[in-house]
């Protein structure tokens, strides 16, 4: 969720992180931290070409994330792993400062949703809205983010068509079993075979 007097300062967050586990060489312009998150992770740079280009933001959101200098983020990182996203983030934009807040995702939910019903914005960010998305939605409390530069890299489904959420995780889902037991040809074909086979 993120106000729309916002978007400037969270799209630039956006980016920023994007851009911790996404550049091609190890360029002047690339903040220490992530050169170092990219050596510790071992991250191939060949998978990051031109990343460049994807990251380019008009003037304008970075002039309006000078006037705002200040990003909320409420969600549930812990603070070691706050702290290794953010420290990229600070050194390739330190003119704004963040403030982090860690809770659980009812009382994220709830607070953020109970101050924006009140007219009062608690929170910049907000991760993980859940099964809140439909009460964020009704409260006009969703910032459309289809004008983020690379979102249109993100793969079909991991998008809102309207632009008001994005998917942050991928999940797969597989089964394992036992081949003495089952044999390979009386294998459900689909996952709705595993209810009738």
């Amino acid at each position: 969720m993120v106000p729309k007097k916002c978007l400037p300062v969270f799209v630039i967050f956006l980016l920023a992180l994007l851009f911790i586990m996404s550049h091609n060489t190890f360029s002047a312009d690339l903040p220490k931290a992530t050169q170092k998150l990219l050596k510790k992770n071992k991250i191939d740079p060949a998978v990051l070409s031109g990343i460049d280009s994807e990251l380019k933001v008009p003037k304008k959101w970075i002039e309006g994330a000078k006037k705002e200098g200040k990003l909320r983020i409420l969600s549930t990182l812990d603070p070691r792993q706050a702290k290794a996203i953010f420290k990229p983030f600070n050194e390739r934009y330190p003119f704004i400062s963040i403030e982090y807040s860690r809770a659980s995702g009812p009382i994220r939910r709830i607070k953020t949703l109970t101050a924006l019903k009140q007219g009062r914005l608690v929170t910049d960010i907000l991760t993980g809205v859940g099964g809140s998305y439909f009460l964020f939605r009704k409260a006009n409390g969703l910032q459309d983010l289809r004008d983020i530069p690379n979102l249109k890299n993100n793969p079909p489904g991991t998008k809102d068509p309207d632009g008001f959420w994005v998917g942050m995780h991928l999940r797969y889902w597989c089964m394992g079993y036992n081949t003495e037991l089952v044999k390979k040809e009386d294998l459900p074909k689909k996952w709705e075979d595993l209810l009738t086979n």
